[in-house]
């Protein structure tokens, strides 16, 4: 199943696009593949399951193996309670 992630979210690189997910307190680079466009958002195909936490801004000072404390941001749909990103 597609997820949505705030397109900021996204890094493209040559033919690739990548996101930051959070794991525990370490970042890890996924390869994604990306679907559509809706505002801010963007569709994630694959490679991103859905309630998986990103960092909000690709191309951030953060890298794979990098430790972090996660500070969350509202998630930006009609639910706006539950977490969606991390910013360092």
């Amino acid at each position: 199943d597609a997820v949505g992630v705030p397109s900021t979210a996204v890094l493209y690189q040559n033919d690739s696009a990548t996101v930051l997910a959070v794991i525990g307190d370490l970042v890890r680079e996924r390869t994604v593949r990306p679907g559509l466009f809706a505002g801010d958002s963007v569709e994630i195909k694959e490679g991103l399951k859905e309630g998986e936490i990103v960092v909000m801004r690709a191309g951030s000072l953060l890298r794979s193996g990098d430790t972090i404390s996660p500070q969350f941001a509202e998630k930006q749909t009609a639910d706006r309670s539950a977490p969606i990103g991390v910013s360092k």
